[in-house]
């Protein structure tokens, strides 16, 4: 049931990603609420599974998003995975973490889609892309807190009813 929770997590955050975040965008800046969801997902998935998750929704992603196919995934996987493992270290509930670890992972995210996007296809300009990453991030960051709350709420009441 778990996993059913994480799945439907998931779907409802793509879902939210590709229809809704573009008419939340603040001066073209688009959240990037699926990889806030995915990160919050990764807290409470084993190491085996958040991989799982980030390549699955991943290739969703890019099929629906309409960016090269693959990069989004494989970005997604590592991340999760990444997530998964420094979570399994820390203390799950704090919301520094959630923000700490949505900051520096979605971060990292746009930086090497940004970096490889450039470097294969030149079609932006690497300082103008690092301006937007930056305030992308800030957005980003702001928009943890609510997703990592509903996630926390959602995961916890599935383990107090002992739904497995």
């Amino acid at each position: 049931m778990r996993i059913a929770v994480k799945i439907i997590i998931l779907l409802i955050s793509l879902i939210l990603q590709l229809t809704l975040a573009p008419y939340i965008a603040i001066g073209g800046i688009v959240p990037n609420i699926f990889l806030m969801a995915l990160i919050s997902v990764s807290l409470y998935s084993k190491n085996y599974e958040a991989p799982v998750y980030g390549l699955v929704f991943g290739s969703i992603y890019d099929f629906y998003s309409g960016s090269v196919w693959g990069l989004g995934a494989i970005l997604c996987m590592y991340i999760s995975y990444l997530c998964s493992q420094i979570f399994s270290k820390i203390y799950r509930e704090s919301i520094v973490v959630f923000c700490l670890l949505g900051g520096v992972f979605g971060f990292m995210f746009e930086l090497v889609f940004s970096l490889l996007t450039i470097t294969l296809w030149e079609k932006a300009n690497f300082l103008i892309s690092l301006k937007f990453i930056g305030f992308q991030t800030i957005y980003n960051v702001i928009l943890i807190i609510p997703i990592g709350m509903v996630v926390n709420r959602l995961i916890l009441i599935t383990q107090k009813k002992g739904v497995r």
